[in-house]
């Protein structure tokens, strides 16, 4: 085992531990999700445990809990990269609109009816900053979250990011496509963008 896989390891521990958890199962510490066995399935308490989580040097970055979409009951999942603030909101600005303009008049429904969530939890300045390992602390929660939320579809955004990570979810399907910000950036990517929104809706109304 690698020094940063046992360090990692005593963070995730010290983090239980301040939720009172004096008291875990045997695991396999050569197995890939050891970490994530052992995350809470209540949403509030695992966005508690995203709050202290210590386990990369990101956490230094973090201020207070991101200002995310928070609809738990939901059959649609949008995940982007990262926030590069702990006030980022991600309706707002042209992007954010953007956003909102695909929710409502191509998905049909509210942005309040979404859950929107990032791959890294904690403030990242670029994409330059990305490091596997960061992906790598923050995939448990991104699946634990998934797990809760039991979304129908899931949007992922094509990025550095995304492409670095794999995400494992059953029973949903995955849409990739590519963010209003690259849009934004790139007016040929819409007309992409919006076959691919309608393939989403498409997919929530047939689990209906």
């Amino acid at each position: 085992m690698t020094n940063n896989r046992k360090i990692n390891i005593i963070k995730h521990l010290q983090t239980l531990k301040s939720f009172g958890i004096e008291y875990i199962d045997d695991i396999d510490i050569s197995l890939n999700n050891q970490i994530e066995q052992n995350l809470p399935d209540d949403m509030e308490m695992l966005l508690k445990t995203i709050d202290q989580c210590t386990i990369c040097e990101l956490c230094k970055r973090r201020k207070n809990r991101q200002n995310y979409t928070q609809q738990f009951d939901t059959k649609v999942m949008f995940v982007a990269d990262f926030m590069t603030s702990n006030y980022d909101d991600p309706f707002m600005g042209q992007a954010g609109l953007m956003l909102k303009n695909i929710c409502q008049n191509v998905l049909k429904i509210k942005t309040d009816d979404i859950y929107f969530t990032t791959i890294l939890k904690c403030p990242v300045k670029n994409s330059s900053d990305i490091q596997q390992q960061y992906i790598d602390s923050c995939k448990g929660f991104l699946e634990k979250q998934i797990e809760i939320i039991k979304p129908k579809v899931i949007v992922v955004f094509e990025n550095k990011t995304s492409s670095m990570l794999e995400i494992k979810a059953k029973n949903v399907k995955i849409i990739k496509t590519y963010s209003p910000t690259m849009v934004l950036k790139n007016q040929n990517l819409k007309q992409r963008v919006f076959d691919d929104m309608k393939k989403v809706k498409h997919h929530m109304e047939a689990t209906t």
